[in-house]
C-alpha cells in the first residue's frame, strides 16, 4: 500500500476535495464538491489522472450541446419538406425520429423518419410510382387527380464502367434527387415540363420508337430499363416534338 496524498481542500477541474470516504479495497476515495452544487465520491488517482471532472454535469452539458448542433431547427425542417412536398403534421423531434406528414400532391397522411423525406430518399407511398416513371394507363384509372399535376421529362447521357448510354424517364422530384441514386458520370441533355399525363404519352412515344436500341446497364439502378444507346442520327430527339 502506497503512502496516502493528503487532497483534502484540492481542486480539480470542477470538483473540491473537501473529506476522505471510505476506501475501494485499497485505494484512497474522496468526498468531492462539484461546482454545480452536487457531492460525488472519486479514487484520488482519478482526480490527479484527470479522468474524473465533474460529477458528471460536465459530460451532460457536453452531450446536450452536441444534441443542439446537430439538430435542425423546425423552421428548416418545415420549409424542406415543404420545398419537397410534404407537410410536417406531428412534432419534430429529430430527422432520424420518425413523424406524421402529409403529401401535397395527392393528400395521403403517412407516417416515416423525417430524413427519409427530407433527403428524398422515396417518395410519397401514394405518388411514388409516378415520381421514377413506372406508371401506366391503368394508374390514371386509378389516381385521375395525378393526371393534370406537372411533371418533368427528362434524357439525361451517361457514361462510366467503359459504359457509354442515354435514359429517358419522367420524374417529379429534383432531376439532380433523381440522378443522385444513379452509379455513373451524367448529363442532362433537355428536360420538357408539361403535366404527368401529356409527358407519360410522350415518353411512351418516345420508347416505341427506341425500342430496337434498348440497352441494360451493367450497374443496377432503379430505371434501368429505360436505357437506350441511342445512334448518333437519334440522339438530338427533341422531347418537345
Amino acid at each position: 500500500m502506497g503512502k496516502l496524498i493528503n487532497e483534502i481542500g484540492n481542486k480539480y477541474s470542477r470538483l473540491t476535495v473537501v473529506g476522505r470516504a471510505a476506501n475501494q479495497d485499497t485505494t484512497a476515495v474522496w468526498h468531492c464538491f462539484c461546482d454545480c452544487g452536487n457531492k460525488t465520491e472519486v479514487t484520488g488517482k482519478k482526480l490527479r489522472m484527470g479522468l474524473v471532472k465533474s460529477c458528471g454535469c460536465y459530460r451532460k452539458e457536453k452531450t446536450t450541446e452536441q444534441g443542439h448542433k446537430n439538430k435542425l431547427s423546425i423552421e428548416h425542417v418545415s420549409n424542406v419538406l415543404i420545398k419537397n412536398g410534404y407537410e410536417l403534421l406531428s412534432d419534430y423531434i429529430r430527422s432520424n425520429k420518425k413523424a406524421t406528414m402529409k403529401c401535397i400532391t395527392c393528400n395521403l397522411i403517412f407516417t416515416r423518419k423525417i430524413s427519409t423525406s427530407l433527403y428524398n430518399a422515396n417518395g410519397c407511398p401514394s405518388c411514388s410510382k409516378s415520381l421514377n416513371g413506372f406508371i401506366g394507363a391503368e394508374f390514371f384509372k386509378k389516381n385521375p387527380h395525378m393526371k393534370s399535376k406537372p411533371c418533368k421529362l427528362y434524357l439525361i447521357e451517361f457514361e462510366g464502367n467503359n459504359e457509354h448510354f442515354w435514359k429517358i424517364g419522367l420524374t417529379r422530384q429534383n432531376i439532380n434527387s433523381r440522378l443522385s441514386k444513379i452509379p455513373y458520370a451524367s448529363k442532362v441533355v433537355q428536360t420538357f415540363e408539361k403535366t404527368l399525363e401529356e409527358v407519360y404519352e410522350i415518353e411512351r412515344q418516345i420508347k416505341k420508337q427506341y425500342k430496337p436500341f434498348r440497352y441494360f446497364p451493367k450497374l443496377n439502378f432503379n430505371g434501368k430499363s429505360e436505357c437506350f444507346k441511342i445512334p448518333p442520327e437519334l440522339n438530338k430527339y427533341s422531347l418537345a416534338r
